[in-house]
């Protein structure tokens, strides 16, 4: 079976590897603190991306909470998962290679990290007048997250169109 793992060479390997990093630092991005926020000097809470889902689905925000976990959870893992997929199971020489790989190329524009960032903004500007807040590792590991996602997923497919084409 011709797969990208076996067909790859120099930094080409790492794509594989770095695809785990990136499901690392997506799973950092969830559970860990992405932001305090402290209002009167006296309160404080440090808020994870898994703790404010919580907070939408309590607060009976069902919409919101089906766009972030969409958006911010399910997208970003399932682009993780099928590029992994591609990378070490896909044989290359079968005709599934150019579905697959649309199909990556679409789960990929849905995985916005845009979206996710921009809420984050809007969120912590509306915050900020009533409260300091501060950005913590979580905001960070998830933004490294999808944008490890982003260049390793753009080179997984540059990789499987060269190896299809020959």
């Amino acid at each position: 079976m011709k797969t990208l793992r076996r067909t790859s060479q120099g930094l080409d390997r790492l794509v594989g590897p770095g695809l785990f990093l990136a499901m690392l630092l997506l799973l950092l991005g969830w559970l860990s603190p992405l932001m305090t926020v402290k209002t009167l000097v006296i309160f404080s809470e440090a808020v994870s991306l898994m703790e404010g889902l919580q907070g939408l689905w309590e607060a009976d925000r069902f919409v919101l909470f089906l766009i972030v976990v969409l958006f911010a959870v399910a997208f970003p893992f399932l682009k993780l998962l099928f590029a992994a997929w591609l990378w070490y199971r896909m044989d290359l020489e079968t005709s599934i290679s150019k579905r697959a790989l649309t199909f990556l190329e679409e789960l990929g524009r849905w995985s916005m990290l845009d979206v996710f960032i921009v809420a984050q903004m809007v969120a912590a500007i509306q915050i900020s007048l009533i409260a300091d807040v501060e950005m913590h590792f979580g905001l960070y590991a998830f933004i490294a997250a999808v944008l490890t996602s982003m260049v390793l997923v753009r080179r997984l497919v540059r990789l499987v169109e060269r190896n299809v084409g020959s």
